[in-house]
């Protein structure tokens, strides 16, 4: 039977994209983010074992438990943040984000333009 984990040098090789919004992160933690994300995310996840001090900090601070002081450590907090942010009901609703296409015509609206919806509007 074979492993099929993934090697760190497999996982450096990957460019990453963060699935939040990215808006928030500057050029330099992109940067972190597209050369290290997947390795910090196996990392964070469990996928692969911590085998330094450091990357046992880096779990730690992943989970919580230690405030983040490196630029990694920092960065993949704050794709935890954002993701917990992105993820809570309604927070779409409260920052005031809206479907451009309703600028045009509500989406309420919309419906009633077809014309199976004129005629029955008549009767």
């Amino acid at each position: 039977m074979t492993d099929t984990k993934p090697t760190s040098r497999e996982l450096l090789r990957k460019r990453y994209t963060p699935p939040c919004s990215i808006a928030i992160f500057s050029e330099a933690e992109l940067e972190i983010l597209n050369e290290h994300g997947h390795w910090m995310a196996a990392l964070a996840s469990g996928e692969l074992r911590p085998e330094t001090a450091a990357q046992v900090r880096f779990v730690a601070v992943a989970e919580g438990e230690l405030t983040p002081e490196t630029p990694h450590e920092k960065v993949w907090r704050k794709v935890i943040g954002r993701l917990e942010l992105e993820r809570r009901p309604n927070y779409f609703k409260r920052v005031g984000w809206h479907d451009p296409a309703e600028a045009l015509m509500p989406r309420d609206q919309i419906g009633r333009m077809s014309p199976y919806h004129r005629g029955r509007r008549d009767r």
